[in-house]
């Protein structure tokens, strides 16, 4: 198989692929699938990475390829997010990638290939599973949340009733000594207005209990 039959195969490839060199990744060669990616032609061949897609300015890819090519070091990641311009308009996409180099026989770097899947489904569908599953979790706190406080609500609803019954018993226990004792008996507010006077009152001054609270009060 000659050489141009080899660039045909390597073009046809699935797997996005192209051939960069120099500290600036200066594009060689990329197949098909590379160049549907990024949305350009082939008119970026021998362009930089820079100048073939400005919109990588400021993401960690230029840098990355540098580094694959003065040291040598391999880079990946999966579900890596890049912003790419297709068609004028900018979107985040996401992809499994490597920059891996490629050396000759002395061990120095001739050249950096880069690789790439685009994932952006998979990792959108993962964000989505995550995003429901975030709700679902929110939602349960909530749910436990709301059946906490009716629970707090019903004890301290039931301790209020608790305290009323045991103030009105208070009260009656009172009432009815006080209604049975040849004592006089009577009570005032914080302002010291009387507000009670028990039965007694009556049979020593001759006035009506409501009489009583109208003069003495």
């Amino acid at each position: 198989m000659g050489s141009e039959e080899l660039l045909e195969v390597y073009n046809f490839s699935k797997t996005a692929t192209a051939i960069h060199c120099g500290e600036d990744a200066v594009i060689q060669s990329a197949n098909h699938a590379m160049l549907r990616i990024w949305g350009k032609d082939r008119s970026v061949i021998g362009k930089t990475l820079l100048q073939a897609l400005p919109e990588l300015k400021g993401q960690p890819y230029a840098e990355m390829f540098k580094k694959a090519w003065l040291e040598g070091k391999t880079f990946s990641g999966e579900g890596s997010p890049a912003e790419l311009e297709i068609g004028g308009k900018i979107k985040t996409y996401y992809f499994d990638y490597e920059f891996l180099p490629v050396f000759n026989a002395n061990g120095e770097v001739i050249a950096v290939m880069n690789s790439a899947i685009d994932v952006t489904d998979r990792v959108l569908k993962e964000k989505a599973v995550e995003n429901a599953q975030e709700t679902n979790k929110m939602y349960l706190e909530l749910k436990q949340a709301r059946a906490e406080l009716k629970e707090l609500n019903t004890e301290l609803e039931n301790r209020v009733n608790q305290r009323l019954q045991e103030l009105s018993e208070s009260e009656e226990r009172f009432t009815l000594m006080a209604e049975n004792t040849e004592l006089l008996i009577s009570v005032g507010d914080q302002d010291n207005k009387r507000i009670y006077f028990n039965k007694q009152w009556e049979r020593v001054t001759g006035l009506k209990v409501e009489e009583l609270m109208k003069k003495v009060g």
